[in-house]
Order: structure tokens, then sequence, then C-alpha cells
């Protein structure tokens, strides 16, 4: 089976101020097989609970979130469509957010993140970190960070974004292939407020020989 591996392109975030949406446009989302896209919303506040996210229309399920000091969520859509569309966030209560996405291939259809291998972590430092989140050499690993202060660096993963731009929340994300374990780090310009959730992406798994096949098969050899 193939490895995960990254399938989009182009600007992958955006922010708004005292919002209930915020949509994100210059995603490319490409024609690799087994997709899915990983989304992450950033809000200020903490969530209420009927916020949405869709690609092109078609509404993403959220798999991980934290709702401490701000609220990072990662959501997902397998086979999203190809191309240059819409990424899209709304909520009810106003308030600043960033909103973001990447998409990879060869991941598995059924069980596209491993939800055991959820981190969540929350913190008052320079170093928003997820510790070591869960992974294989096929896979891959998401990490996303929501913070009051701007994100200075990504210091260990390859980054997807860092999103300053809002007046009271940075959002950022970054990924890993294969590895055991990854550890999604980043730096603040001081200490203040963060939340941080990682996740693993799965590769395609191989289907299961059903056990009479085998039982059938070893009397004529």
């Amino acid at each position: 089976m193939a490895d995960v591996a990254l399938d989009s392109s182009g600007t992958a975030s955006n922010f708004a101020n005292a919002v209930t949406t915020v949509s994100v446009t210059g995603i490319t989302v490409g024609t690799g097989p087994d997709r899915v896209l990983v989304a992450v919303l950033h809000l200020q506040t903490v969530a209420s609970s009927d916020r949405v996210v869709t690609w092109n229309g078609v509404p993403l399920t959220e798999v991980a979130f934290i709702n401490t000091n701000r609220y990072t969520g990662i959501w997902r859509l397998v086979t999203p469509a190809s191309g240059n569309l819409t990424l899209a966030a709304s909520w009810t209560t106003t308030t600043d957010a960033v909103l973001g996405g990447v998409a990879f291939s060869n991941v598995d259809q059924t069980t596209p993140v491993v939800v055991a291998h959820n981190v969540t972590a929350s913190g008052s430092d320079t170093t928003p970190t997820t510790g070591a989140v869960t992974s294989d050499a096929a896979g891959a690993t998401v990490g996303a960070a929501s913070a009051v202060l701007s994100a200075t660096s990504t210091d260990t993963q390859t980054e997807v974004y860092r999103n300053n731009s809002s007046t009271n929340v940075t959002g950022a994300l970054s990924y890993g292939l294969g590895g055991s374990a990854n550890t999604h780090t980043w730096t603040l310009t001081g200490s203040n407020i963060w939340s941080v959730v990682g996740v693993h992406v799965q590769a395609v798994q191989a289907a299961a020989v059903p056990p009479f096949l085998t039982t059938v098969s070893s009397r004529w050899v």
C-alpha cells in the first residue's frame, strides 16, 4: 500500500474578525487516489455546538477539538472534490477566527483518522506543543495550534500555515509524514494562553482475507 502524501496546494488559510463565518478560497485539492481533506477552525471564544465546516458545500466531520483557552477543532472529509473550491465555516457567537486546510492522498476511506490517537493540550507559556502524536511509517500526523500571541515559527514539522493576522486568535497548522510518533511544536512571541490538537491520518489499510477462504485453499495444497 502507498504512503500518505500531500495532495493540496495554494493559500491554505484565511482570517476574519468579529464574525460568525469565515471562508478560504485559495486551497486547491489534487486528484490523487483515496483523498481526505483535513480542515482546522481556530476561534477566539469557546465554540458553540452548532459550528459547521464545509468544502464546496459538503459538510466535514469534526474528529478532534479542544475548547480550553481557544477553540481548536480538526475536521475531515473523505473523497473531497478536486479543484480550487471554497472551504467555509460558520457558528453562532461573534468572534475572531482563522480557518485553513490541507489534503492528503492514499488515506484509508473508512477510518481516515484514528480517533484513539487524538491528542489535545493547553497551556500559557511560549511553546504550544502536541507532545507525541502516534503514527506509523505509512501514515501522517496533523497538528494545529490556536493562541493569543503571534507564532514565530513551526519548530518540528512541515508548516501548512501560520496565520497571525487576526486580532485575538493566531492559527497554525503543520503535518508530519511517517514516523511512529510525531511532535508538533510552535514558538510564540511571549507567554500567553494556547490550545493544540493532534491527529493520526491513516494510510489505506489492506483488506482482511476471510478465514473461510484460507481454510478452503489449504485443502488443495
